[in-house]
């Protein structure tokens, strides 16, 4: 017998707040990185050079975690050092994982010097990424609740990135009641940025002054489904909208977003149609001036039809662009006598 279920009416309600800045020529980050892309290898094959030699700086990748790098761009501060502009910027457009790759770039020693001069050139590394997590939640009516009920554990998952996200319950069993209020949950969405790079906007280059410590948007995707007969109802916030919703993915964001088709009010009401529920950040999110954190937290509604329960789950993926940087390494040059 078709079992009856519930309403999760889901109310969205995200906050924002605003990053700092930093130029791209802020004195270098002390990082290697340790997940995703990391950098392996930075090294010169002379420490010492006269005037106007030329000296190797050797750059070697590794991606260490589970997921595509793409968009690689390689860029050489040379501090001082002579080099090209076209030739201080090298790409690759994926390393899988396990895999490496190395890159070269010629400095030079500026000519004409008077005393021997030392020189810290180094590295900026940046790179598309994915993080993912996902839980279930018992839902069950009140009425049909017993206490030695077997209640199934949260199936949690998350993926190991420089980002970490984690989504969660405050509870991982809802029970609700048959009365028009229902019972408010609190779905939490945290992103945490465990290496010791930084976030930018956009999908390719190198960060600007108000680029850093953000996700652009429509990077942020919340897939809801249901594995009961039921509906799973989500109703926007719409003074102030942080998300757009549908049962079609992809959801394009863009300058109409808040005024296009996509409907305020979206459900899942057949079991077997495997529909689902896909909501993106409207917005560009930042992690504020120190680009550590991010938490989202979304007030979900519970309400019962006429007694059931269900086992929901919540999956969230995030892609973003992220950057490292080498530890400088020196170089002397010294003058013709």
């Amino acid at each position: 017998m078709k079992k009856e279920l519930l309403f999760l009416t889901t109310i969205i309600f995200l906050s924002g707040c605003t990053g700092g800045s930093d130029s791209a020529t802020d004195k270098p980050l002390t990082t290697e990185g340790d997940y995703g892309l990391i950098i392996s290898e930075f090294s010169t094959d002379f420490a010492t050079m006269e005037e106007g030699d030329i000296a190797t700086l050797l750059v070697e990748l590794q991606n260490i975690d589970t997921e595509p790098a793409e968009n690689i761009e390689i860029k050489i501060y040379p501090v001082g050092l002579e080099i090209s502009a076209l030739k201080s910027i090298k790409k690759e457009s994926v390393l899988e994982p396990n895999d490496t790759t190395f890159f070269e770039f010629d400095v030079t020693a500026p000519d004409g010097l008077n005393i021997d001069r030392t020189y810290t050139p180094y590295a900026e590394i940046c790179y598309n990424y994915k993080s993912a997590a996902s839980t279930s939640v018992f839902i069950i009516d009140n009425s049909i609740y017993e206490r030695d009920m077997l209640v199934p554990d949260a199936q949690k998952t998350s993926t190991t990135a420089p980002v970490d996200v984690s989504v969660s319950f405050t509870a991982d069993l809802v029970k609700v009641e048959e009365i028009p209020a229902g019972r408010d949950r609190t779905l939490s969405i945290s992103m945490v940025n465990v290496d010791n790079g930084y976030l930018m906007l956009g999908e390719t280059g190198f960060p600007g002054s108000n680029d850093k410590h953000q996700i652009n948007a429509g990077n942020l995707t919340l897939t809801v489904t249901t594995t009961g007969s039921g509906i799973i109802t989500i109703v926007e916030d719409q003074t102030d909208p942080e998300f757009v919703c549908s049962n079609t993915k992809p959801i394009v964001i863009d300058d109409d977003s808040t005024s296009n088709s996509i409907s305020n009010i979206v459900t899942i009401d057949e079991v077997d149609s495997n529909e689902k529920i896909y909501c993106t950040n409207l917005y560009d999110v930042s992690f504020g001036s120190t680009g550590s954190s991010k938490t989202m937290r979304l007030p979900i509604n519970f309400n019962p039809t006429s007694g059931g329960q269900d086992v929901p789950y919540f999956k969230v993926d995030l892609d973003y662009r992220y950057c490292i940087q080498t530890e400088p390494i020196t170089i002397t040059a010294t003058k013709i006598i």
